[in-house]
Formats: structure tokens, sequence, C-alpha cells
């Protein structure tokens, strides 16, 4: 928990007046049931899931693209 106070008091010191931040629902599996697997379930149900071993940078180009939609 201290880790989220911390960057609670962080992002409170250098608001650039954005709005409030916008939080999200975050569910924890327990561990091994997807076998060190990450998914991601945007709105509308849209899910993106990557394995261990994953490429970083494919990641972050599909969400580019996943965010201009």
């Amino acid at each position: 928990m201290k880790t989220l106070a911390r960057y609670v008091a962080r992002l409170r010191r250098d608001k650039n007046g954005d709005g409030p931040p916008q939080w999200v629902a975050v569910e924890v599996a327990s561990p091994g049931v997807n076998g060190g697997e990450l998914a991601v379930v945007l709105d509308g149900g849209r899910r993106i899931e990557v394995r261990r071993g994953f490429d970083a940078d494919t990641l972050r180009r599909l969400l580019a693209v996943v965010e201009r939609a």
C-alpha cells in the first residue's frame, strides 16, 4: 500500500491541471491461473493478452493503434 500512497502523493504534487486522475479497475488473479499471462480488458469487452516473453515494442504499437480507434 505504501507504493500506492507514494504514487498518489506524487500525482497530487506534480498535477498540471489536466483534471482528476482516471483510475481503472484491476483484478488480480491467483498466482499461476494464467501461467504468467497478462490481460488488459478495454471498453466494449476488447481484450489484449500477452504471454511471458512478449515484445514490449510491439505491444506499445498495438496499444497506440487501439487508442486511435
